[in-house]
């Protein structure tokens, strides 16, 4: 999943197309399940999910409130 991840990290993958994926040639249910889940892992680490999880991305660190700003705004301690 390694390589999948690096493609969605790039931001630059635009379409997808997973061909090959046929369970009914599988020699077991066991077989054929495990294409299936494959196929559905590869989809989604090209859209983000990460072998941990999925991961937000930021782009900068937020910064501590000023005295100023409304006690209702979230506070975030790095």
């Amino acid at each position: 999943m390694y390589i999948t991840e690096e493609i969605h990290n790039t931001g630059l993958l635009s379409a997808l197309d997973l061909v090959e994926v046929n369970p009914r040639l599988a020699a077991s249910e066991e077989e054929a399940k495990a294409t299936a889940s494959l196929a559905v892992d590869v989809i989604a680490s090209s859209f983000g999910q990460t072998r941990e999880g999925g991961h937000i991305v930021y782009d900068h660190l937020p910064t501590p409130s000023s005295p100023e700003e409304s006690d209702s705004e979230e506070r975030v301690r790095i």
